[in-house]
């Protein structure tokens, strides 16, 4: 089994922090390990240690961030079948929509450490999902990839 990075084009790779991929080359390197540890867990792996495993997500991504580095985080055993899905729609906004126009707001968006930020003037929010993606070129404007991240 390959690192889940190594699936990436190289211009996307290259934006990977070079602790991220230490973290996830380490990951690898303890899979059966980790495997016979804690199948279908969670974790999170920093400096070549174990700092997070769990069955919530959520929980194990915050213990992770909250290591100031650039943690990998994979549920053990499953690398290849978790699939976050996300969906993508295009439109402008619309004076005509009825009986009240579509939101637009001013979000202003900051990385992890909250060292860098980005206000965007014109934003529909959509307040039932689950979560939300963004452009590229926006992410690198106020540096979200310096943020613990899944490949």
């Amino acid at each position: 089994m390959l690192p889940l990075s190594s699936n990436l084009p190289p211009q996307q790779k290259h934006r990977l922090h070079a602790d991220f991929l230490a973290n996830e080359q380490a990951y690898h390197e303890m899979r059966d390990l980790l495997l016979a540890q804690f199948p279908g867990q969670w974790i999170a792996v920093h400096n070549g240690k174990v700092i997070a495993t769990g069955n919530n997500l959520i929980q194990v991504s915050d213990a992770a961030a909250a290591s100031g580095g650039h943690p990998f985080i994979a549920k053990v055993g499953a690398e290849e079948e978790v699939i976050f899905r996300f969906r993508r729609v295009e439109f402008s906004f619309d004076q005509s929509y009825q009986p009240f126009a579509i939101p637009r707001v001013s979000v202003t968006f900051w990385n992890h450490s909250e060292t860098r930020s980005a206000v965007f003037p014109d934003v529909i929010p959509d307040t039932g999902a689950d979560s939300c993606l963004l452009p590229d070129r926006d992410c690198q404007v106020f540096d979200l990839f310096s943020s613990p991240y899944f490949t």
